[in-house]
């Protein structure tokens, strides 16, 4: 995102499409700057792509505008790149990629200011244009960053769901084993019940043997 910081107020104004600066006309009006003309300076974005351009243009105001200590022309447009100090009327602006600009980073653009003045015409202008910051290869290789942590998110989102998915499904079959586990040994305990009591039969029905066995001895002496 792009943002102009206005330097009194220390205000950040996102910069989308256009911002209008006047005194008594525009998105940003300073009613009290007298070295502000009434509609005075546009800011412009203009997008080709993923890039993005910065334009500031003079509105055929009486005090001009000043792009990095450079007067600027009635009426011309003239590219900007990240940093640059834009000054209208008596406002300080600074061309930013962040809301939260370090303070010796505007420490080092404010000192501009003590430079003089330099008022060369269009044409040195434009060299200020062509040696400017592009910001539009800035920004796209910030953006292409961004898109790339974007979907490696998007990516590492992916996996985790397909985890989870994967994690609650041998939950549900350790689950389900455990069911299985217990009914094993419920099963497990009633054959060991049913087995102590065959014992049990096993045994009562081995004493009964030896016992008719023992009367039919008995018979027999008996008898001889």
């Amino acid at each position: 995102m792009l943002y102009l910081y206005h330097v009194s107020s220390m205000e950040y104004y996102e910069l989308k499409e256009e911002l209008s600066i006047g005194r008594t006309t525009g998105t940003l009006i300073y009613s009290n700057d007298l070295s502000m003309s009434g509609k005075h300076a546009l800011i412009t974005v203009e997008t080709e792509g993923t890039k993005k351009s910065i334009y500031a243009q003079d509105l055929g105001s009486k005090n001009l505008i000043k792009v990095n200590r450079i007067l600027i022309p009635a009426n011309h447009k003239i590219k900007m790149g990240l940093l640059s100090l834009v000054e209208i009327g008596s406002q300080d602006f600074i061309v930013s990629d962040s809301n939260q600009l370090k303070p010796e980073v505007i420490r080092r653009v404010l000192e501009m200011i003590d430079r003089p003045v330099q008022n060369v015409g269009t044409e040195h202008a434009q060299q200020v244009e062509r040696d400017s910051i592009e910001v539009e290869d800035v920004i796209s290789k910030k953006e292409a960053i961004f898109e790339g942590m974007k979907k490696e998110l998007a990516g590492f989102e992916k996996r985790s769901k397909e985890e989870l998915v994967k994690l609650n499904e041998i939950k549900e079959v350790i689950s389900q084993l455990k069911s299985r586990k217990e009914d094993i040994y419920q099963k497990m305990r009633e054959l060991k019940i049913e087995i102590d009591v065959s014992k049990a039969e096993r045994e009562k029905i081995r004493i009964e043997l030896e016992n008719k066995k023992m009367k039919i001895i008995n018979l027999k002496d008996l008898v001889d």
